[in-house]
């Protein structure tokens, strides 16, 4: 019953801030330059502080209740803040909202949940996002290894998690309104926590899958934070990182860039190493995690091109599976993988399974297996489909199609089922 309490309270005071939407006058939204480029909401918040600062007391004791009634609800606390970032966004009407739902905790989300059938969502979208399970959350499963060490990214993650949502909840209950101040708080806390360990949250289902692909080869994996828990997990890894940032890849390394890192910056053990050194490990799976920072630059598509495997593993956002182009810096292909590198991997690979991961605000991080596609799928994507079998020859001959369109001929497997 208390579970069924809070699930409904939390919807209650999430659809306060979702009416923001269809108000008009002083609720409607901003569309001023600074605007445009954060938030439709950013002057209203910022016009509504005052009103924050002068509910201090009542905010601090509702944010003691719902911390209270958070303590065993991580999944609704994720989706909670989850929900107040798209709102603050202004992508509630986006078709992937509902995926941020967690199963079991539909009740807490403020609208009717929809997620379509993975068969739907690829006619529709071209991609697929299971939703969200409670397990990915389970912090029983946190232990890496016999040395007990523990995914402090994923405890991390919870602990600021449950922290801002009991504080923005109070907000809404206390004052009707959120504050920017806050909103801006947790922001800068999870980048500190992205610098530190990385882009995305491992999860017990993605670490089993990943090592069940060992011997694995890890290109630009920054502070080494995934490869040390695989690792510990018993998988055979290889992980290496550049000494510094190559311009000619990328000029948007930034501040938050994870090149040159000292070894008491990392975990484990990090080689020296970039693209080039796929080529000497051929018979090692190719492992990427966001190669391409804001989705931009070569990095990624340099690792591809020395590739010859017969599967890829790839970690972050897809085209399709983001929140698209929710400020102007950003495109729909997501932050992780430049447009260019997606294009190249769909290509030659086709996708064969996708893992969620617990997810920052405003992302939509999974785990995407990929198989290198046989010469009878490349022959299709190329035209031969609408051939008969025995025109097939006669379509090569005549230029219909090329049946090695894709295949890099000096190095790429080719099966042949």
């Amino acid at each position: 019953m208390a579970e069924e309490n809070i699930c409904d309270e939390v919807a209650t005071l999430l659809k306060k801030i979702s009416a923001w939407n269809v108000h008009e006058g002083r609720f409607g939204r901003c569309e001023c330059s600074k605007c445009k480029g954060f938030s439709p909401w950013r002057c209203l918040l910022l016009q509504l502080q005052p009103k924050i600062d002068q509910n201090k007391m009542g905010i601090i004791e509702s944010t003691v209740k719902y911390d209270h009634k958070l303590e065993a609800q991580g999944e609704i606390a994720c989706q909670t803040l989850s929900f107040i970032f798209m709102w603050l966004a202004d992508v509630l009407n986006h078709p992937l909202r509902d995926t941020q739902a967690f199963k079991g905790c539909e009740a807490a989300w403020p609208f009717d949940v929809s997620v379509l059938p993975e068969g739907a969502s690829r006619v529709l979208y071209g991609s697929y996002l299971p939703q969200l399970d409670p397990s990915l959350l389970d912090f029983s499963t946190d232990v890496a290894g016999s040395d007990g060490a523990e995914n402090k990214l994923r405890m991390s993650y919870m602990t600021l998690a449950k922290r801002y949502c009991a504080e923005l909840l109070a907000q809404i209950e206390v004052c009707e309104c959120l504050s920017i101040n806050t909103l801006n708080a947790f922001t800068k806390e999870s980048l500190v926590l992205r610098r530190v360990y990385a882009w995305s949250i491992p999860c017990e289902a993605a670490l089993q899958k990943i090592s069940s692909y060992s011997p694995l080869i890890e290109i630009g994996c920054g502070t080494g934070y995934w490869a040390d828990i695989l690792t510990k997990r018993g998988c055979d890894i290889l992980a290496f990182n550049s000494e510094e940032w190559s311009e000619e890849l990328s000029s948007e390394e930034g501040d938050m860039g994870q090149c040159g890192l000292h070894p008491s910056e990392c975990f484990g053990e990090v080689l020296l190493g970039g693209a080039e050194k796929v080529k000497e490990h051929p018979d090692r799976t190719l492992l990427l995690m966001w190669p391409d920072f804001l989705g931009k630059g070569s990095f990624g598509l340099k690792s591809l091109d020395e590739y010859e495997g017969e599967f890829l593993i790839l970690v972050g956002e897809w085209k399709g599976r983001t929140w698209g182009g929710y400020t102007p810096e950003l495109g729909d292909h997501g932050q992780s993988f430049s447009q260019e590198f997606q294009e190249a991997v769909t290509s030659s690979f086709e996708e064969v399974e996708v893992i969620r991961l617990p997810c920052w605000p405003l992302f939509l991080d999974t785990v995407m297996v990929f198989r290198r596609k046989s010469l009878q799928s490349l022959m299709e994507q190329n035209g031969a489909a609408q051939c008969e079998p025995n025109d097939m020859l006669a379509a090569f001959f005549a230029g219909s199609f090329d049946p090695f369109a894709g295949l890099d001929l000096e190095g790429d497997q080719i099966d042949v089922d």
